[in-house]
């Protein structure tokens, strides 16, 4: 069968992106490594940026995988898909439950990608949607980084007291819960304009804004109390392995109106009753 030169180089660009997703290359290392004109691959990673299967940082102009990639990977990836799908009835029925829409995520390098959504249809808000991402930092990611210090290393946002408090605090519960910040007027204006799909460095410019001017307790409920009423924005569960690595996280978010700190602990105990059961799969499906 006669194959496309172009799309050989393309299929070879995807591939050692893909088996390396938490790193970042230059054009001139991949013309290098790929044996590809640098011209040539200049012009294929434009059209792959375009696409979002490849994301360039506009600081140092370094390429790495881009979230189109990675939600086609984990389609295709045995475990965390089959324990996505394997939620789909019990993820939609809670949403239906709670007016809620569900997602199951994978922390991927320094981002959290949805893999799986599950909208009912009598959600508020925008549904989320496959490929959706969201840097991993605070005040993202804490049901990622509660299990495992090996996990933590290398992650120096995360190494403080405030965020050690708040990972102390998901892992006694098995749960997180992340409430909708009353935002300055000057850091809602700027939250307005940040689109769908914006670049990551977009949003982390956003968030560190965020983070300059809130504390923790703004975002993250360090203390339910069963007849307080909460703006949440989300409430995760993780899926464990036997080694208590985060296989997946699910999540429940866009309630649309506060939630009593005792619904609060009822939709959590039900997401865990949901990752319990995946966990009893087989989670070394590969």
């Amino acid at each position: 069968m006669r194959t496309s030169a172009a799309v050989d180089r393309v299929v070879a660009i995807l591939q050692f992106l893909a088996e390396r997703p938490t790193e970042s290359f230059s054009i001139a290392e991949l013309s290098r490594r790929l044996d590809i004109s640098k011209a040539t691959c200049h012009a294929l990673i434009g059209s792959l940026i375009a696409a979002h299967w490849v994301m360039r940082n506009p600081r140092d102009m370094m390429v790495r995988v881009g979230p189109a990639l990675v939600a086609a990977a984990a389609h295709t990836a045995s475990r965390p898909r089959h324990l996505a799908e394997l939620a789909r009835t019990d993820m939609e029925n809670l949403g239906r439950l709670y007016a809620a829409q569900g997602a199951a995520s994978l922390a991927v390098g320094e981002e959290i990608v949805l893999i799986e959504t599950y909208n009912p249809g009598n959600q508020a808000g925008t549904p989320m949607q496959v490929g959706n991402r969201v840097p991993l930092k605070p005040p993202n990611g804490f049901v990622y980084l509660a299990w495992g210090a090996d996990v933590l290393a290398g992650r120096e946002q995360f190494q403080n007291e405030a965020c050690s408090k708040v990972l102390s605090v998901v892992r006694r519960r098995g749960f997180s819960v992340t409430l909708e910040m009353n935002l300055p007027p000057d850091i809602e204006s700027v939250l307005r304009r940040v689109q769908p799909g914006a670049p990551t460095v977009e949003i982390e410019a956003v968030l560190a804004s965020l983070l300059a001017s809130l504390q923790l307790d703004d975002y993250s409920a360090l203390r339910i109390e069963k007849n307080r009423g909460y703006n949440v924005s989300n409430i995760s569960v993780p899926v464990l392995d036997d080694a208590g690595n985060v296989v997946i996280a699910l999540t429940l978010a866009g309630f649309g109106s506060l939630l009593k700190g005792s619904t609060i602990l009822a939709i959590a105990d039900d997401l865990k009753s949901v990752a319990a059961a995946l966990a009893g799969h087989d989670l070394a499906i590969v």
